[in-house]
């Protein structure tokens, strides 16, 4: 509020929809919201309408401002670079990440946070930004956060699973590129509904390449963002500003896919078993999500009974995946 007060020029008000619940975003400094909206740009809403906010968001910037955070967490040697507390209770959850600091309240569902300048932030925060407080908010809201791709075409949602560097980001940027409509490449809020089927909900329109990676990527190349520090080695690309009509923001889920890198330039998909899908779900989901937990796997063994599971394996040939996962589509019917 003292923020707002300084520089009332510099506050800027957005409503998004996360999960399909209203998220009202306050930012006080004008490079800052630049900067947090545009990873999220898909999720924004009509200003107008009325809507029953289920978050509140609360963001600004130090420098800008002139507005210091009171009590400032000192970095040591004991102190990692990122760190996240949480109180007895576990009501308020703490989460310092470089140059920002941010508070959830989870029973009054506000967060609450700062940053010390905006030219000091991470490209991982640049790029996802309130990763870990909203990855606890979907989960208080039991649309756990999985660590999974999604595209989708024709109403048919495609859910892409595997560890780092199997080759999900592949996938889903090829279908992107092939006309599909595209979630994310890695993570997605897995919601089940009443009636025992999947949706799978954004976050971010965001993905990070290796450098040479995206030298195979000439259309997104012109897009790339790279880091102001030098311990952060991949270039960040944010989708919606090259496909702003192809982001979505949910779709049903009606197949598995576990992509892996292949030996040959055409790429070939085979039907695959409940269990090798659950695998490929659930220990990576673990390593992004630090909540989930006995309930969280049930859903996901839920999810790989109700729908048929795939392996892909993607060919050398980028432009071949897209069709190749068009015929997958058309198997499932």
């Amino acid at each position: 509020e003292r923020a707002a007060a300084a520089r009332p020029d510099e506050v800027l008000e957005s409503i998004l929809t996360f999960a399909g619940q209203s998220v009202n975003l306050r930012v006080v400094g004008r490079d800052l919201s630049r900067d947090i909206i545009r990873p999220i740009a898909h999720l924004k809403r009509d200003e107008t309408q009325s809507h029953s906010r289920s978050l509140t968001i609360d963001l600004w910037d130090e420098h800008a401002t002139g507005v210091d955070l009171q009590e400032r967490i000192e970095q040591t040697e004991s102190i990692p670079l990122e760190f996240r507390a949480r109180s007895p209770a576990a009501r308020f959850s703490l989460n310092h990440h470089q140059s920002s600091t941010l508070c959830l309240d989870r029973d009054r569902q506000r967060l609450v946070g700062c940053c010390q300048r905006v030219d000091a932030l991470s490209l991982y925060e640049r790029g996802r930004p309130l990763h870990v407080p909203l990855t606890l908010w979907h989960n208080d809201l039991d649309i756990p956060v999985v660590h999974a791709g999604l595209v989708a075409r024709d109403g048919i949602g495609l859910l892409f699973a595997g560890p780092a560097g199997s080759g999900k980001s592949t996938a889903a940027v090829t279908c992107l590129l092939g006309g599909f409509r595209f979630l994310s490449d890695d993570l997605i809020g897995l919601e089940e509904t009443v009636d025992g089927s999947f949706r799978g909900h954004s976050l971010y329109n965001s993905t990070y390449f290796e450098r040479s990676h995206l030298q195979r990527f000439p259309i997104l190349a012109p897009h790339a963002i790279k880091s102001r520090h030098s311990d952060e080695d991949k270039l960040l690309v944010l989708l919606h500003d090259v496909f702003p009509s192809r982001i979505e923001c949910s779709a049903g889920i009606h197949a598995i896919v576990l992509p892996e890198v292949g030996d040959g330039a055409r790429s070939t998909f085979r039907q695959e078993s409940r269990a090798k899908a659950l695998l490929a779900l659930g220990p990576p989901s673990l390593g992004i999500n630090r909540s989930f937990g006995s309930g969280e796997f049930e859903k996901l063994a839920r999810l790989t009974e109700s729908v048929p599971s795939y392996r892909l394996r993607l060919g050398s040939d980028l432009g071949g995946i897209a069709p190749a996962v068009e015929e997958l589509i058309e198997e499932i019917g």
